[in-house]
């Protein structure tokens, strides 16, 4: 009944802040933050060494990279909310699942250890996990009623699947290629700012759904 209680006061607590935000503020919030990461970033590449390496997109545990985890698994917390609350069904547990494994893997380099370890491009090995997501997504998506929750979730899935296009790009896809390919530096930009964004697009969504009534069940 604690935790219960502990809950459902940190949910309030969470919608009186979101609400106090505003969602439009929210979302210029979200996307003028990922704007300045793409412009800190791409001063960090002019000026290495500097201070500014903290803000390179293509480094680990940075700022961009923490900011990066921290909206999966704010999207982790926002699925399994609309799970438990019954705005949507079982199926939000299970991508509550991929967000929160995504979130972690961003923050602790997992797939960049697994590909070391195995030799293997990281996503080809991911490629179960990938069809999985995309069951868990679609499940969702014929879920959801109001049209621009679809359009934020559908934004999502097409920022986050150009960003992996864009990674294979990058070294030469699937080739296991040691050398990144010419153009790199720009191709990783795009691709961490559009991770960025597709996961902005999924939290958006799941707050949108999260405030409003739970699905009737018949």
């Amino acid at each position: 009944m604690k935790n219960k209680a502990k809950d459902t006061a940190f949910r309030t607590w969470i919608d009186r802040l979101i609400d106090r935000i505003g969602f439009r503020r929210g979302v210029r919030l979200l996307f003028g933050s990922i704007l300045l990461f793409g412009v800190a970033g791409a001063i960090a590449d002019i000026r290495p060494g500097t201070w500014l390496r903290y803000f390179d997109l293509d480094r680990e545990y940075t700022v961009p990279a923490l900011f990066s985890g921290c909206l999966l698994l704010a999207a982790a917390w926002e699925s399994f909310t609309a799970a438990s609350s019954k705005r949507l069904g079982g199926w939000a547990f299970a991508l509550a699942a991929v967000f929160f494994e995504m979130g972690f893997d961003e923050l602790l380099m997992i797939h960049e250890r697994i590909e070391q370890a195995t030799g293997v491009d990281w996503q080809i090995l991911y490629l179960p996990v990938m069809g999985f997501a995309g069951i868990a997504w679609l499940l969702v998506f014929i879920q959801l009623r109001d049209r621009q929750q679809r359009r934020l979730w559908i934004a999502g899935a097409i920022a986050w699947t150009t960003s992996q296009l864009f990674e294979a790009a990058e070294w030469g896809w699937g080739a296991e290629s040691k050398i990144a390919l010419p153009g790199y530096l720009y191709l990783v930009h795009v691709e961490e700012l559009l991770e960025m964004s597709g996961s902005s697009f999924f939290l958006l969504t799941l707050l949108l759904l999260n405030g409003g009534p739970p699905m009737s069940r018949k």
